[in-house]
């Protein structure tokens, strides 16, 4: 993560539910510090949170699409962001049924979840956030120009051998779902 603030200047804003809590948001926070980062821009909206009486919470599809809108109404929340990228260990980007379905309905309204060819990064669960993927995250960032051969090599690094050796966690993430 300081990689990416260094090389882009980007400020972090919280999205998982980690921001719910003071007492993790703090740690965060000190983390931060910690590794010489400032502290966190700010903190995605809690679209589930009750803002008064009688407020139903709202229902979503999935978890997915919830954090997609949090960090959607964030941005609209901040316009003067121009450019932005969302790093979860969670897929946020719509899947091949959901885009098919969408466009099967007709509907002209954008569907909400992230698009990993210019403001996604998928990390994966059992690794984190890799120097790879952080690289991918810094051109993102910068504007610059990402490639298929950007992208596998960011979702499946060559083994410390000098081979290649594809991650069975992100088989489909490669020309799949960037083009």
């Amino acid at each position: 993560l300081r990689h990416i603030v260094q090389k882009t200047k980007a400020a972090v804003v919280l999205s998982s539910d980690w921001r719910k809590q003071d007492t993790l948001v703090e740690g965060i926070n000190n983390q931060l510090t910690e590794y010489g980062m400032p502290k966190l821009y700010g903190l995605t909206p809690d679209l589930d949170n009750k803002t008064g009486a009688g407020v139903l919470k709202a229902i979503y599809s999935n978890v997915r699409e919830k954090r997609s809108r949090e960090i959607r109404k964030w941005l609209r929340l901040h316009p003067k962001i121009e450019r932005w990228v969302a790093l979860d260990d969670m897929d946020l980007s719509a899947s091949r049924k959901e885009l098919l379905m969408h466009e099967q309905s007709g509907s002209i309204e954008p569907l909400p979840f992230l698009d990993p060819g210019s403001n996604f990064v998928r990390c994966n669960p059992a690794k984190g956030l890799t120097h790879e993927l952080a690289r991918l995250a810094v051109s993102l960032l910068n504007g610059v120009e990402v490639t298929q051969e950007d992208v596998d090599a960011a979702y499946n690094p060559a083994p410390p051998d000098g081979g290649y050796q594809q991650d069975p966690n992100f088989q489909g993430l490669g020309p799949t779902i960037f083009s």
